[in-house]
């Protein structure tokens, strides 16, 4: 796992009520820009803006459909391409740096639930995820919590990302184990 800390939010706080209404509110947000054509570059940056806190950069290309849980705590860097079907859930923090592509159906998750049955319904779990200047995402790659992936690496279609990743490096293969039992 990365190295990174992991903020801890009780999900039965007035806090966590606030974050479940910006979730909402992106939600429609997000079927509205989806709904629209897409030479539609005026309302689509509108919704962006609204999305995201701010307009992004005009080189920073996002193909629909998108999906995000918040919208606000995403960085983007220059030149950045967004393809098909990509879900960020970004609560803990999401930087993309420059010229970074991201290929069809990847998600980049910063938030998750404690793994102790008793804490999964009480507790989120957050942590910012990092993707340093130049790196490819292929197809269907999920980035979890607290990961970094340095300058120009590139991660194979359908890779599950759980640790950080060097800068210049190519990471591939999906490997799903028993880590441990309770």
């Amino acid at each position: 796992m990365s190295s990174l800390p992991r903020a801890r939010t009780h999900v039965h706080t007035a806090e966590f009520a606030r974050v479940a209404e910006r979730i909402f509110e992106v939600t429609d947000l997000t079927s509205r820009l989806n709904s629209l054509p897409y030479n539609s570059t005026e309302e689509r940056a509108a919704l962006h803006a609204k999305i995201f806190g701010r307009p992004l950069p005009e080189s920073v290309r996002v193909l629909p459909p998108f999906h995000t849980d918040c919208g606000l705590n995403t960085e983007f860097g220059e030149d950045v391409f967004v393809n098909h079907g990509c879900a960020f859930y970004d609560r803990g923090g999401l930087r993309i740096g420059g010229g970074v592509m991201l290929g069809p159906r990847v998600t980049l998750i910063t938030s998750d639930h404690p793994v102790p049955p008793e804490d999964r319904r009480a507790f989120t779990e957050e942590a910012p995820v990092v993707l340093e200047d130049g790196v490819w995402l292929g197809v269907g790659v999920t980035v979890l919590p607290g990961v970094t992936i340095g300058r120009d690496s590139v991660v194979g279609a359908g890779a599950v990302v759980t640790r950080d990743v060097p800068a210049g490096a190519l990471v591939t293969g999906v490997a799903a184990s028993v880590r441990r039992r309770w």
